[in-house]
């Protein structure tokens, strides 16, 4: 047996990568994940399992190696436990059983090993906040926070389960179900909603080090930006100024718009501007880090990457931001063509279940890829519960009357300036700059033709789509099952808006219903 590292873990961004049945030393796969933790490492082994960490520490930096010791468990852990029963001077992972994902409120991926049962147990979050891999190849299994070290064949790990393997036994089991019925509050909503988001936002605020919100300027981020800047000087004493970052090519509506909520709620603010060649040249790396061939989460990511290495320069380790908002609110245009309650109900649910195929995905890879951490409150899961299975359906089918999100409005109302609490929605990736997306739409590829002989799983239909792909097998070639493309997606909605109204383009962009 081998070990390396200390017995404490405190709250971590970080990278794992795990082998069942190894056959030779895993350091060199391990290291493809230096930017997930650049700043130690460790390792554990036996005959049955291969356990790396690689770490990014955010609260108490001076302590915290993995793999830990709990009892006779080896844990490999990323992400943030909020519910902890751990006692005093222990850190939040002494509070959790592994075998008991289903208690956790956090975000986490983890690989728990029995040294006397030789039991094994990963799990994931609810929603896929945190992203995490499996792959069966050689008679081996293996597990990692990425793509970028897994032999070919790699899956995604479904969100809100748990897989236990055991005397060679394997199981799939479902912690987190999704209600099929709604509660059909109707009453202090808009309350409700503030008194979640501020203790979403509240724990989310934990740490030692620098942080920052992401403030594009759109309802969603100036939401968490003003609760965090509110909470701020008793919360986080420490760094109690906030820090707000947005990006955007010039003359971009995210950067005016964010600078006059920065003013307002008195963030110090830094706006990044950008040339589309920048942009243009940061899209084969985006493909690399973000690890998909999905077109609207690479429009969105390079925007996101990008800042994010500004907000690394500054010696930000971790950002607040809004995904998460329009998927438990009914924030996309579309939804005002939803005909009726049982369809708001099972479309939102939908698009939380998706989540973790788009936004946590590029939430998560396109800061991690420069050591910076993105947390999203609201994707709490006590505020996820109240707004996909409390709230009435039809309060968040939006009307000429009551726009997208109306109680979201209504609850940060007091908080937030006029131009921001009128503000329509727009996807990240068209509100940094209209000529961005319409540069993309210009790509042309030589082989398009033989696009459903080269890639018959998933074939790209648009020219650009088909150069995302080419990028994605030259990088992750065998992998095409571990991402999820929609090619029939108009503006986020996949095939529902098509069943709503038939006068929708076909174009992944919030633009294409602009005129709603």
């Amino acid at each position: 047996m081998r070990y390396k590292g200390h017995s404490v873990l405190y709250k971590t961004m970080c990278g794992i990568y795990c082998v069942l049945r190894p056959t030779t030393d895993y350091c060199n796969e391990l290291r493809d994940l230096d930017h997930r933790g650049p700043y130690e490492s460790g390792v554990w082994s036996n005959d049955d399992i291969w356990m790396g960490h690689v770490r990014l520490p955010l609260v108490a930096p001076q302590n915290g190696s993995q793999p830990i010791q709990k009892d006779d468990w080896i844990i490999v852990i990323n992400g943030e436990i909020y519910n902890s029963d751990a006692g005093k001077g222990l850190s939040d992972v002494y509070g959790f059983d592994p075998e008991s994902p289903e208690k956790i409120d956090g975000v986490f991926a983890y690989v728990a090993y029995h040294k006397e049962t030789k039991r094994v147990v990963v799990a994931r979050d609810a929603f896929g906040v945190i992203p995490l891999y499996m792959c069966h190849y050689g008679g081996q299994t293996y597990i990692s926070s990425e793509l970028k070290n897994l032999p070919p064949g790699a899956i995604m790990f479904p969100p809100g389960n748990k897989w236990i393997c055991q005397n060679y036994v394997e199981q799939l089991q479902r912690f987190y179900y999704y209600d099929r019925v709604s509660k059909n509050m109707t009453n202090d909503l808009s309350q409700r909603v503030l008194e979640l988001l501020t203790a979403a936002v509240r724990k989310r605020l934990q740490g030692d080090t620098p942080w920052a919100v992401m403030l594009s300027g759109g309802l969603d981020s100036s939401a968490v930006a003003a609760i965090a800047s509110r909470l701020a000087v008793t919360e986080r004493p420490d760094y109690p100024v906030t820090h707000s970052f947005c990006i955007g090519l010039k003359g971009s509506p995210d950067l005016k718009i964010a600078r006059e909520v920065a003013s307002y709620i008195g963030t110090r603010h830094h706006s990044v501007t950008v040339s589309l060649q920048d942009m243009m040249d940061a899209v084969k790396d985006c493909v690399r880090v973000v690890e998909t061939y999905d077109v609207t989460t690479i429009r969105a990511s390079v925007p996101m990457m990008l800042l994010s290495r500004v907000m690394r320069n500054y010696g930000i380790r971790f950002v607040l931001s809004g995904e998460g908002s329009d998927e438990i609110f009914a924030g996309y245009l579309y939804n005002y063509y939803c005909p009726n309650g049982k369809e708001m109900f099972d479309e939102c649910i939908r698009k939380v279940k998706s989540l973790c195929w788009y936004d946590c995905l590029r939430a998560n890879k396109s800061t991690m890829a420069y050591s910076v951490e993105c947390r999203v409150p609201f994707l709490d899961k006590e505020l996820v519960r109240f707004a996909l299975f409390d709230m009435a359906p039809e309060e968040k089918i939006p009307t000429r009357e009551r726009p997208e999100k109306y109680h979201l409005r209504q609850a940060v109302s007091k908080l937030l300036p006029s131009s921001v609490l009128n503000r329509r929605k727009a996807q990240f990736s068209d509100a940094v700059g209209s000529k961005w997306i319409q540069a993309l739409k210009q790509i042309r590829c030589e082989d398009f033709d033989k696009r459903h002989e080269l890639f018959p799983h998933q074939t790209p239909d648009t020219h650009e789509a088909f150069y995302y792909r080419q990028l994605f097998e030259e990088m992750y070639p065998g992998q095409e099952r571990a991402c999820y493309y929609t090619g029939d997606s108009t503006a986020c909605s996949s095939s529902t808006a098509f069943k709503w109204h038939s006068s929708f383009e076909k174009d992944p962009s919030g633009l294409s219903v602009s005129g709603i």
